[in-house]
């Protein structure tokens, strides 16, 4: 009598298929539907399992799955003690390498929550151990201005307190706008940036003012 193994393979070959070709369409691995073949039971899992093996691959086939099955159960003992499935059998052939379960939800959550911290926690070192850029974008320096006043443009850090000749002045996102007064001669603008922790960035812009 032939055994599991035997028909299994024959009928594979006459049907002209790859083991390949049988992994693709079954989904059990290559090395599995090999043990089936040459009757190596003991390289599979459970009896359990492998009858579903055998049942799967005799379907597709064509093969006759209670005669097939009533060979292999007098071929394996049935009463053999039950094997662990090894890791990964279970697992569908395609099965994505890396797969989002709620646990890494919850760790990538924590990764983003720390990172976040450690960033403020940098942001507030910068604070207290740099005083605050002053970007001046108008006017530039030794501009010729015609007129009794001159627009101040430009932005700083948005925590900081910002002075124009002395007098303080709002800012918007970092960014302020002040309108001086200006008399015709040499004029000399003060700015000044200072943070919480009293750190201070001072900027001169001198300037030329001529009468309109």
């Amino acid at each position: 009598m032939k055994t599991v193994g035997e028909i299994l393979k024959n009928a594979r070959q006459e049907k002209k298929l790859t083991l390949e070709g049988v992994e693709q369409a079954t989904k059990i691995r290559k090395k599995y539907l090999l043990a089936l073949e040459e009757n190596t039971f003991e390289k599979l899992p459970s009896l359990t399992y492998v009858q579903g093996f055998i049942k799967n691959y005799a379907e597709f086939l064509g093969q006759d799955t209670s005669y097939i099955l009533s060979v292999f159960r007098r071929q394996f003992d049935s009463l053999e003690k039950p094997k662990v499935i090894p890791p990964g059998l279970s697992e569908p052939l395609n099965e994505p390498f890396w797969r989002l379960t709620p646990s890494k939800i919850i760790g990538i959550f924590i990764l983003v929550l720390v990172f976040l911290f450690f960033s403020w926690l940098f942001s507030q070192y910068q604070s207290f151990v740099w005083a605050p850029k002053i970007n001046l974008e108008s006017p530039s320096e030794n501009e010729i201005i015609k007129g009794e006043k001159v627009q101040v443009l430009g932005r700083t850090d948005p925590w900081a307190t910002l002075t124009i000749n002395g007098q303080e002045v709002k800012l918007l996102d970092g960014r302020f706008s002040q309108e001086i007064a200006v008399s015709p001669g040499i004029v000399t603008i003060n700015i000044s940036a200072t943070n919480k922790f009293a750190k201070k960035q001072e900027l001169k812009r001198t300037i030329r003012v001529e009468s309109p």
